[in-house]
């Protein structure tokens, strides 16, 4: 992932010093304001909707420097500010209005991560024993992700199409295996372009609008720091172990579930 900051937007609000956001939102928050629903807010973060995106409505988080960093968020430092009023919620000009409280970014990261070599069969036989223990404590071991990843690679969204909406919460786990495994296979240049466009159609209304939104991230190689991670370790580039900690960390199910499509995604790349 690389970072840079960014000037602000000229009649825009100032940036807030020690923000970051994800170049994944970098079009919605450059266009003109647009009306925002609140989709769900805590001291953590603020999930806002915004309607008219071409595939679905965008969604944009507003985070604490602690939360998961989504590739669709501005993570602030403290706590995620409050919705002073809903009503006057809007995205665009250069930030995010909060019915009151204007945010912009200071500095910008890519969530997608640099590879720069191939995955190892070795350490993902040694993340599969570290899988099978995670996915049945968090309850999705039942989850076809080989299938899922497989589709993905080979041009059949089936597998995938089958498991949206499948779970409870903002991002259910069967989202969570689809999304693991077209980020993987994006980043590693083999996701197919029609399985994974069937795949984003159909999200818009068979899942939650934040989810539907992470998978259209997915489809583009866009995930959350921790997924990042694990994937670059199964490069070589950090500690296998430590990564899958990490991941595991994000939501209840959410990490668990993202490492088995992602591991899943690797495979069928390297199979193809």
């Amino acid at each position: 992932m690389t970072s840079a900051s960014t000037p602000p937007v000229p009649g825009g609000p100032e940036p807030v010093p020690g923000s970051v956001a994800s170049t994944a939102i970098a079009g919605v928050l450059a266009a003109a304001p647009r009306p925002a629903r609140v989709l769900g807010a805590s001291p953590t973060a603020v999930y806002l909707a915004v309607e008219g995106g071409e595939e679905g409505p965008d969604v944009v988080a507003v985070v604490a420097a602690r939360a998961v960093h989504l590739p669709v968020a501005l993570a602030v430092p403290g706590q995620a500010p409050k919705v002073a009023d809903p009503a006057r919620v809007r995205v665009g000009g250069g930030g995010i209005d909060l019915g009151g409280r204007s945010l912009a970014p200071a500095r910008w990261v890519d969530p997608r991560p640099r590879i720069t070599g191939r995955p190892l069969v070795g350490l993902l036989d040694e993340m599969a024993e570290l899988l099978a223990v995670s996915a049945e404590t968090a309850g999705v071991v039942a989850h076809p992700a080989a299938a899922v990843a497989d589709g993905l690679f080979a041009g059949d969204p089936a597998p995938a199409l089958a498991q949206l909406g499948q779970g409870p919460g903002l991002t259910p786990s069967g989202d969570d295996v689809v999304a693991g495994a077209a980020a993987a296979l994006a980043v590693l240049g083999v996701l197919d372009a029609v399985a994974a466009a069937a795949v984003v159609a159909a999200a818009r209304g068979a899942t939650t609008v934040l989810s539907a939104a992470l998978l259209r991230c997915a489809a583009r190689g866009e995930m959350v720091p921790q997924a990042a991670a694990l994937l670059q370790a199964l490069c070589g580039e950090g500690a296998i172990a430590a990564a899958h900690d990490g991941l595991l960390g994000v939501g209840h199910t959410t990490g668990a579930a993202l490492a088995l499509g992602l591991c899943a995604g690797v495979r069928s790349a390297l199979a193809g």
